[in-house]
């Protein structure tokens, strides 16, 4: 059991909904037929820095080996223009460290949803305060990388003491959005690894004591390279891993939801990509505090996987070089887990209209 409402953020089977706007012509413009429509969502980096230090972050590759990168205040503007002005959606504050270290990340959220754009935001929620809360209230979700619950795994997951600090930021959304009546959803994450899988079980019932309106758990990627620990759990961890996150689902209510992400993964825990071509990347725009548009969250300032230029996106995006770039890559051998990896999967099976889409 994933969730208990097949109508909900993290039911990959979403990507249905984009068939015609957008999988006909990704499919069609990859054999070198037409165009491609404009990204879906823009995610945006403002920063390449962070002040917790987890193992597991997939960031750390960078974060740890160079001077850290602000994207200027100007060139966000520039940017979200651009999106403004190209039909894109949504966008996604976070990524390539901890977005709050911005100076202009928060007052960010209110001029986006200005323009119409739905707006969210993934931290930490170290830096949360009074006014980062209530630039919040503006948001379609906001999501807090909690990932324990305790003190003391806590500073084993994170690198830091900042628990009571992080709980004490949740309260504060949680009655910031109830003084503000704001649609805002808070979701308290578990990124699930070899330091705190005891503790999922306490952490989601944590979650709903706390009033947050979801409590999100999915597996780490542990077969990355960069990452320090091991990737492998033993038979008890596994089954007790499996239990707790069904025991989770008993708190599901009308106030408060329980996802547990598991269809990403196989049966022992580790990535599983069912596609063969990098064919769903052009939904989202990664744009990245170097000033650089990547091919994906997943690849972040590797070279390899550079786009362009952030402010030169329209010109470069569905060019013959984008097309080339994305059939080059080798899933099987440069990714691991792949954020899109459902999404790839459906461009692929439904080419074939498996499911009879005229016959109701």
């Amino acid at each position: 059991m994933e969730w208990l409402d097949p109508y909900n953020p993290f039911n990959s089977m979403k990507g249905l909904l984009w068939e015609d706007s957008h999988y006909k012509p990704i499919r069609a413009w990859f054999r070198g037929d037409g165009d491609i429509p404009p990204p879906i969502e823009l995610s945006l980096d403002p920063i390449h820095a962070c002040n917790f230090k987890c193992p597991h972050c997939n960031a750390q590759r960078y974060l740890n080996s160079s001077e850290s990168q602000s994207l200027p205040k100007l060139d966000a503007y520039d940017t979200l223009s651009i999106a403004w002005g190209w039909g894109v959606n949504g966008l996604c504050i976070g990524g390539g460290g901890e977005p709050l270290m911005s100076k202009w990340a928060d007052g960010f959220i209110w001029d986006t949803s200005q323009l119409g754009i739905e707006c969210a935001v993934a931290t930490n929620g170290y830096l949360i305060n009074k006014e980062v809360a209530e630039n919040m209230m503006y948001c379609k979700w906001v999501a807090i990388s909690v990932d324990a619950a305790s003190r003391e795994t806590f500073k084993k997951v994170h690198g830091v003491d900042g628990w009571g600090k992080v709980i004490d930021n949740i309260a504060l959304l949680v009655k910031t959005k109830e003084e503000t009546g704001s649609g805002v959803a808070i979701d308290f994450r578990f990124l699930i690894t070899p330091d705190n899988w005891k503790e999922i079980g306490t952490a989601c019932y944590i979650a709903a004591a706390r009033g947050v309106d979801a409590f999100h758990a999915r597996v780490a990627d542990l077969e990355r390279k960069d990452v320090p620990m091991d990737g492998r759990y033993d038979w008890v961890a596994k089954q007790e891993i499996s239990r707790q996150l069904e025991g989770c689902h008993h708190y599901n209510s009308d106030t408060f939801k329980v996802y547990t992400t598991t269809h990403k993964f196989d049966s022992d825990f580790k990535p599983k990509n069912n596609f063969k071509k990098c064919t769903a990347s052009p939904l989202v725009w990664q744009a990245c505090a170097d000033g650089n548009s990547y091919v994906c969250p997943d690849h972040r300032l590797e070279g390899r996987f550079r786009l362009c230029k952030t402010m030169d996106i329209r010109d470069y995006w569905g060019s013959d070089h984008h097309r080339e770039v994305l059939k080059s890559i080798n899933v099987e051998k440069e990714c691991s887990r792949c954020t899109w990896s459902s999404y790839q999967e459906q461009i692929e099976k439904l080419d074939s209209d498996p499911m009879h889409r005229f016959f109701p």
